[in-house]
């Protein structure tokens, strides 16, 4: 299996861990409803527990950003969105201070 197939296999994997999560389901009836083998379903949820749990010791990117364009006419955004990789988002005041948003990174980091 290649790379790109290799990828798309765990993509939907991962999704069927997701869907399974919110299901309430046990993971054998979800196996069965969607004609996986249970046995390498669980196989999969463990991969994604210990992935997430990996992702989760990783240390924050910050990502330079600038902004540009902005005329005398425009208006900022009140509000700073952080977006983390695995789907949260931390919506801040815009007008926050430097100190404090350097605060909230390291108690992230």
């Amino acid at each position: 299996m290649n790379k790109i197939d290799q990828q798309t296999n765990r993509v939907r994997w991962e999704e069927h861990v997701s869907a399974w999560r919110k299901s309430g389901m046990s993971q054998s009836a979800y196996s069965r409803e969607h004609g996986l083998l249970p046995k390498l379903f669980s196989a999969w949820v463990g991969r994604v527990r210990r992935s997430e749990s990996t992702e989760l010791t990783k240390p924050l990117t910050v990502v330079p950003v600038r902004v540009s364009g902005l005329g005398a006419q425009s208006t900022v955004s009140s509000a700073l969105s952080l977006q983390h990789a695995r789907g949260w988002t931390l919506q801040l005041p815009g007008n926050i201070s430097p100190s404090s948003l350097g605060q909230i990174l390291r108690e992230l980091s």
